[in-house]
């Protein structure tokens, strides 16, 4: 079962929501997930009650946990990053997601997110962040393994 990381500061560009699993070291071997593979769109997604899990997702994400795979998410949040919502519901959704996938016996090792974006306030605001998708910050953070 995951831990969520605890005291996630405001200041950071990416977020790891989840560190990597206890049991050993692992490289990431496919594609990580995007949030669109795994809950319904229902637009800046940031209240628990809204969460509608893809049908098949979790038997997806469980096959994968079952050949130890690591299951990685990638997300933008530019919801975040423009003040409709904050890190802490973003975290309440994951958590929760976690919780729904649990179910079906599946897991996710681990959850990255920028909320930088153009129309972004304050620090956030960025014409073209690294860290934002389809850019590979988030990727090669993952990749990397840094923060677990």
């Amino acid at each position: 079962m995951l831990k969520p990381r605890a005291n996630l500061p405001n200041t950071r560009s990416i977020r790891r929501v989840f560190g990597a699993r206890s049991s050993g070291a692992r490289r990431l071997a496919v594609p990580p997930c995007f949030w669109s593979a795994i809950v319904e769109d229902t637009g800046y997604l940031h209240r628990v009650e809204d969460i509608r899990i893809i049908p098949d997702a979790g038997k997806l994400i469980a096959a994968a946990n079952h050949r130890s795979v690591p299951v990685v998410i990638v997300a933008n949040r530019s919801g975040v990053g423009r003040g409709y919502y904050g890190w802490n519901e973003f975290k309440s959704v994951q958590d929760a997601m976690v919780a729904l996938l649990a179910a079906e016996d599946a897991s996710i090792d681990a959850v990255y997110a920028c909320a930088h974006h153009p129309q972004a306030k304050g620090f956030l605001a960025h014409p073209n962040h690294p860290a934002r998708k389809p850019n590979p910050g988030m990727l090669l953070e993952a990749a990397s393994g840094a923060g677990a």
